[in-house]
């Protein structure tokens, strides 16, 4: 079962650790409305009129809470989930909430125990429940699928994994309920993000300016070499990098164009929205405005005008390539709509280059392990060459014969350092030409960033929401 986003504290207040509502029974009386910050941070109604600060009691964003706007989405999902489980047989969740009452203990299955859970192992299953110290020795427990082990303390002393670990008890435990019946949601839920978090990662994600910049700097110190085989191939090699850098620093000048026009609609939208809806889209903004600031110090001549121009014509070029490749091939002879045509060439495109560069992957690796292998057997033939060199020095001879013997040695020395040297130079002439594909993968991502770009109404399918389906359906970074 598939949710809006949220996160799972969402679903009950991080402030008291009561769920909004029961999932199980409808309980007008025991309902507590959550209210939203700018923040978005949830807390109960309760929780909200005990506040001795307009701020956020999370995360301590400044008068967060100056206004009492309420959650609507948490209701929305608890009350689907309510729904499902209205038509399940819940008699495991009660079962397990009856047993804690009563005292079970999970260890020695003895009931009426005083049941303690052990602090340390909760703390640090990365995965499992986080505790929340609320006041002395009161705690919370916030949402984890992770099971919950419960035992008395005899049991606890008599585990060795348990070994100086604190131990709590479950009286101190101010929504244990809660707790469990947030295990039997979380175990049937899929949490999806929101449209809003899903821009401000994808504009994030075109945020490496700094890391492009530390890559061309150590691309203008690598040293030449003399030899000019293996300076062509370093050429090559820096070549196609330099390439590469490029491609990807057009890349994050295309998300600050995107960027732009994001900022200027929800600055607009957000003005004719319910506050709920205001508070997470003045959210999404202020992120974005964050990611903004790193683009802006993007220096002017990052990218010459020669070097942009000459990308977007390669860009056009390619596209138009791909695109009467496609229409060659295709039984639908119509003309181009809303990039059809731009759409199916490119998914064709992303394919093979993407099929291409996992055998290119393929055979570097079997290279790679190829070279190790001969590195290990070089240094044992020159440890033997060692061996035979020191032998010759302790056996009585002429002087002659001596200087016969360190040739001998010194020859074949060379011979398996050339033998080398060669093996190493295949793996960089593939290396040359994996980086090819590799840059025909990039210059695809850019085409789909240039003819797709992100929609900004998330409600709208399109292209950009097909290419990156068929992305993730075939495992294409």
């Amino acid at each position: 079962m598939s949710v809006d986003p949220l996160n799972g504290t969402s679903l009950l207040c991080y402030q008291c650790g009561k769920l909004y509502e029961s999932v199980f029974e409808y309980d007008e009386d025991e309902n507590l409305e959550p209210i939203l910050g700018t923040c978005l941070h949830s807390i109960c109604i309760l929780c909200f009129t005990a506040l001795n600060s307009k701020d956020c009691p999370i995360c301590g964003k400044k008068d967060a809470f100056e206004d009492m706007v309420v959650n609507n989405s948490a209701l929305e999902n608890l009350r689907i989930v309510r729904t499902h489980f209205m038509e399940q047989n819940n008699a495991e969740i009660f079962e397990k909430i009856k047993s804690i009452k009563e005292g079970f203990c999970s260890g020695c299955e003895q009931q009426n125990q005083m049941l303690h859970f052990c602090k340390d192992c909760v703390e640090s299953d990365e995965n499992g429940f986080k505790l929340l110290n609320k006041r002395d020795e009161d705690w919370i427990f916030l949402p984890s699928p992770k099971l919950i082990k419960l035992f008395c303390k005899k049991c606890f002393e008599n585990d060795e994994n348990h070994e100086s670990h604190a131990l709590i008890s479950i009286k101190n435990v101010l929504n244990m309920e809660e707790a469990v019946s947030i295990e039997a949601i979380l175990s049937v839920l899929t949490f999806r993000k929101s449209f809003y978090q899903e821009v401000v990662d994808y504009f994030d994600k075109g945020n490496g300016i700094k890391e492009l910049d530390e890559k061309n700097e150590a691309l203008k110190k690598e040293p030449h070499c003399c030899h000019v085989f293996k300076e062509k191939l370093r050429f090559d090699i820096r070549d196609g990098d330099s390439k590469i850098i490029k491609l990807e620093k057009r890349k994050i000048l295309f998300y600050k164009e995107h960027l732009m026009t994001f900022l200027t609609f929800y600055e607009d939208q957000k003005n004719n929205v319910e506050q709920e809806e205001k508070y997470r889209i003045q959210n999404a903004l202020d992120q974005l405005y964050c990611i903004l600031k790193t683009f802006e110090k993007i220096p002017e001549n990052w990218l010459t005008l020669e070097e942009l121009d000459k990308i977007d014509t390669e860009i056009e070029r390619r596209m138009k390539q791909l695109e009467d490749d496609y229409k060659k091939e295709s039984f639908i002879k119509i003309e181009e709509i809303n990039g059809y045509f731009k759409y199916h060439a490119l998914i064709k495109e992303l394919k093979s280059a993407h099929e291409e560069l996992m055998a290119a992957d393929e055979i570097i690796e079997t290279m790679s392990n190829e070279v190790r292998q001969y590195e290990i057997g070089q240094q044992f033939g020159l440890s033997q060459f060692n061996v035979a060199k020191e032998r010759s020095d302790l056996e009585p001879g002429t002087s002659t014969e001596a200087d016969i013997g360190d040739d001998h040695i010194n020859i074949f020395r060379k011979i398996l350092e050339m033998d080398e040297a060669a093996e190493k130079f295949k793996l960089d002439m593939q290396r040359v030409e994996r980086n090819k594909i590799y840059y025909r993968t990039q210059f695809t991502e850019v085409m789909i960033m240039k003819y797709f770009p992100k929609s900004v109404d998330g409600r709208v399918l399109n292209f950009l929401n097909l290419i990156n389906e068929f992305k993730f359906e075939n495992n294409i970074k």
